[in-house]
């Protein structure tokens, strides 16, 4: 997959585009979304610059773009309220 990642804090320079990504596992509460739109708000470049760090410890790589909206294309065994086609929106877990 597609994903703009960053390996540490700082500036905008720390960020990085890679072509393939790594899939993230699904875990049996999960889904996974095929994202179309994402919005970067104030807390992804305070978490980026690590104004944050000491409340929202991130797992780097991290991806920033936290709140997004696409289609469900995977779900986790335990998923009952959605289904593979449906569009969602969502807020991402940061400990992710």
């Amino acid at each position: 997959m597609k994903a703009v990642i960053m390996n540490q804090y700082g500036d905008s320079q720390v960020l990085e585009y890679v072509e393939d990504f790594p899939k993230p596992e699904l875990k049996a509460d999960d889904v996974l979304i095929e994202v179309k739109a994402a919005a970067v708000n104030p807390i992804d470049w305070k978490m980026r610059q690590g104004y944050l760090k000491e409340m929202i410890e991130i797992p780097f790589p991290f991806i920033l773009g936290l709140d997004v909206s696409g289609v469900v294309k995977e779900v986790g065994k335990e998923v009952t309220m959605f289904k593979i086609g449906d569009e969602v929106y969502a807020r991402a877990d940061t400990s992710r």
